[in-house]
């Protein structure tokens, strides 16, 4: 449904005042104009209205020109934020998956350098080896792109999922469309290069004569190709302990937003909207129904608090005004907006938030009396630092507050948001939104009926809606760096189960082409521990020299998600600690396997395998 916003020159204050900004501007940028060429001349009509009208904007004055996709509103706002991290993480995962398909390929490649040299020798060009391996790293990289392209299709939806129902529905429609087939097509491109080029490349590289005359225990194509299987190994241990540590930051982030406290109570506490606005009764008979509704429902039996409100914290809306404050001089440019609620008595009591100073708003903190408000502590200490709040006054809109009061610093849109003032004011002077808010004994969804029941019975023509708990109303404000989590957890999954199959495959393959090798060293002598220190120490070197780049890449990476950690330090050293543990135990069992079947080797079947 869309409405007509009234004429300019209608009696609406909220389309008179400079003050308000209750409206969000959709553009669409003409043809041949560009964004930056936009927000250019948006900046010089800000700094004309200004200097134009300079009492009604003293604090920040710019316009951001923001793409619809990361727009600063709603789920754009948190997804433009989360998606360029998940897509680094999955760039990541795809480029160590690349690292180990080539390194397989490359090991293929050994095994069929015999089989390569004899196709050159009879007349088969360089480039038509090439081709025929780039063309086989293609068949595999299109047939992965189809299944990628089958589990997009299934998966599409994934990310609404995590969004609980709220009372401002945030709605991630995650569609198949066009761009993303193209996009899965060129990655499938790049992926089927990567995968292939280096091997097909080393194959045009194969001098016939030489290889037809090398021994089998020399197959593995010389110090070259294990310096190139060597830094494919590496590549993959770096960049997944570089994912892993990452990966182990959001798992405690998630950790910590869970076990945290918000500054308020989340369980036992029911919150309801009533429609009163929309059933047209004029201003005064809609004060005697919020009255009534707070005496009936506050004695209902199980009930312990009730309150008044029209914003509930960390649901997702956002409620701010230009509050300016006396005595206070802003900096140029600095932004005095605050963020605000109408909260009517018994508010702080009902979640449970400690007032410090002062006093509740009470009925008497009427349209009739002069205007109150409390502040929370981040509001008293950036205007009136050592100070007492107190009996201060801002300016909002065209009326003088008092402070009346000073609560403690609660979240308000997210566990890891930075502090914003916050400013309450009484919900009998200016509310319009109509919230209730019930602390109760027990589990509050069993009061639901009887609380429903309560206001019902004042009116049964009042709409009651979004009936949930606390609990369920917050869990929105973490649902983002859920998601981030679960992602990073699953992406770090693979990468440690890619790490340890490429350092496995290595080091089993390049056992195997020492077999004669390692027959000859037991008959001279040395004993089967001595065979399996030296598989084991080439499994580690390589597990150390990639744990060391991906140390360096960690501290790159951990530095780009480091807004999105909460409760924990971008360089970790317990998380890095760990990551650098579990990586190293599953790089020991990988080698593990290949050394022990060596020491098995019979010394007489290894003496003779040419």
């Amino acid at each position: 449904m869309w409405l007509t916003l009234n004429p300019i020159g209608s009696n609406d204050r909220l389309l008179q005042h400079r003050s308000a900004d209750f409206l969000n501007v959709i553009a669409k940028l003409r043809p041949g104009v560009t964004r930056e060429q936009a927000q250019q001349d948006l900046d010089i009509l800000m700094r004309k209205i200004v200097a134009a009208y300079p009492d009604d904007h003293l604090g920040s004055n710019a316009i951001a020109l923001d793409p619809m996709w990361r727009s600063p509103f709603g789920g754009n706002a948190y997804m433009a934020s989360s998606l360029p991290i998940l897509l680094g993480i999955a760039g990541v995962v795809l480029l160590l998956t690349c690292a180990n398909v080539a390194t397989l390929t490359l090991v293929r490649f050994v095994a069929r350098r015999r089989q390569i040299a004899i196709l050159h020798s009879l007349g088969a060009g360089r480039m038509q080896l090439m081709r025929q391996m780039v063309l086989e790293g293609a068949f595999l990289s299109f047939s992965s792109g189809a299944l990628a392209l089958l589990l997009t299709v299934w998966t599409a939806r994934s990310f609404a999922r995590f969004i609980p129902p709220n009372a401002n529905p945030t709605l991630l429609n995650g569609l198949l469309d066009s761009n993303v087939i193209l996009g899965i097509a060129l990655l499938t491109l790049v992926a089927g290069a990567l995968c292939g080029a280096l091997p097909a490349w080393r194959s045009s590289q194969v001098s016939p004569a030489e290889a037809l005359k090398e021994e089998s225990a020399n197959l593995s194509g010389g110090s070259r190709n294990r310096r190139l299987l060597s830094g494919l190994v590496v590549t993959q241990i770096a960049l997944s302990l570089a994912l892993l540590v990452s990966s182990g930051l959001f798992l405690q982030t998630l950790r910590n937003l869970v076990l945290a406290q918000p500054g308020f109570e989340q369980d036992h506490i029911l919150t309801l909207s009533v429609g009163l606005n929309l059933v047209g009764y004029p201003a005064e008979q809609r004060k005697v129904i919020r009255n009534k509704i707070l005496d009936q429902v506050s004695v209902l039996p199980g009930v312990r608090d009730v309150s008044l409100t029209d914003w509930v914290p960390m649901s997702g809306l956002r409620k701010t005004v230009d509050a300016y404050p006396d005595g206070y001089v802003p900096a140029p440019h600095e932004s005095l907006e605050v963020r605000t609620a109408d909260v009517s008595p018994r508010y702080f009591a009902t979640l449970g938030i400690p007032i410090t100073e002062g006093r509740d708003f009470t009925r008497d903190d009427n349209e009739r009396s002069p205007r109150v408000l409390i502040i929370d502590q981040t509001t008293a200490h950036r205007y009136w630092p050592g100070q007492d709040a107190l009996g201060k006054r801002l300016r909002i809109g065209d009326s003088l507050f008092t402070v009346v009061g000073l609560v403690r610093n609660t979240k308000h849109a997210s566990m890891n948001e930075q502090p914003e003032p916050m400013v309450y004011m009484s919900y009998f002077q200016r509310a319009n939104e109509l919230i209730v808010q019930v602390k109760t004994q027990g589990d509050p969804l069993n009061l639901i009926p009887a609380v429903e029941g309560a206001i019902q019975s004042i009116d049964d023509q009042l709409p009651v809606y979004d009936v949930r708990t606390m609990r369920q109303d917050t869990e929105g404000g973490s649902a983002f760096a859920v998601i981030e989590s679960t992602f990073a957890g699953v992406f770090a999954v693979i990468a440690l189960v890619l790490a340890a199959t490429g350092i496995y495959g290595v080091v089993a393959y390049r056992t195997q082409l020492r077999t004669h090798e390692i027959g000859i060293r037991v008959a001279l002598g040395a004993t089967r521990l001595d065979v399996f220190k030296l598989i084991l120490v080439q499994g580690l070197w390589l597990t150390l020299c990639g744990s060391l780049a991906g140390l360096a890449l960690a501290f790159a990476l951990t530095r780009a998600v480091a807004a999105q950690l909460y409760g924990v330090s971008a360089n970790d050293p317990v998380t890095i600690l760990g990551v650098v543990l579990l990586l190293g135990a599953m790089s020991v069992l990988a080698c593990y396997l290949p050394a022990r079947r060596a020491m098995r080797i019979n010394l007489v079947s290894a003496i003779r395998e040419l």
